[in-house]
């Protein structure tokens, strides 16, 4: 039978330590300094009686859309029945993301009709209680609009499908 070499043995425990203090450390660092973004997906109906130009008239429903700190959002108008007049399903024309103050959307308006589709809209805003608070701007310019926004439960729409 083959004898233990001392030296071995050390090595493969200092080894064996070393990933066991080093697993703890990052569990450690982890718990303490990396939490996932509150859920901030849905929809927020916001009222247009002062925001900028071609917004200004129409009912608008931001909505949403969240993958961990990343976010797709597009602005849509209300109808007079207080229904989405486009599909949620559609194709987010916003980007941004979330961060530990708040939240940044900017990208186009293609749905609404009074606005060019080539305007640019910027969205900041920080959320508490599920309510959006935040400033909105149109073509990169420097003037920011205030507004408010409380989060609603947005339901899709289903399609039937046929035997």
């Amino acid at each position: 039978m083959r004898k233990f070499n001392v030296k071995t043995v050390m090595f493969y425990g200092a080894m064996i330590g070393s990933v066991i203090v080093l697993f703890k450390a990052v569990t450690a660092y982890g718990e303490t300094n990396l939490k996932a973004p509150p859920p901030i997906d849905g929809g927020y109906r916001i009222n247009a009686n002062n925001l900028p130009e071609c917004l200004k008239t129409e009912t608008l429903m931001l909505i949403v859309n969240q993958s961990g700190i990343y976010l797709g959002g597009s602005l849509l108008p209300i109808n007079q029945n207080g229904e989405l007049e486009i599909s949620v399903d559609e194709k987010p024309s916003l980007d941004g993301r979330w961060h530990k103050t708040g939240l940044t959307l900017s990208g186009t308006v293609p749905h609404l009709t009074r606005c060019k589709s080539s305007e640019k809209v910027k969205i900041e805003g920080i959320i508490k209680d599920n309510i959006l608070t935040g400033k909105i701007s149109l073509n990169s310019d420097n003037q920011m609009f205030e507004f408010r926004a409380k989060r609603e439960k947005l339901v899709k729409e289903t399609k039937k499908q046929g035997h």
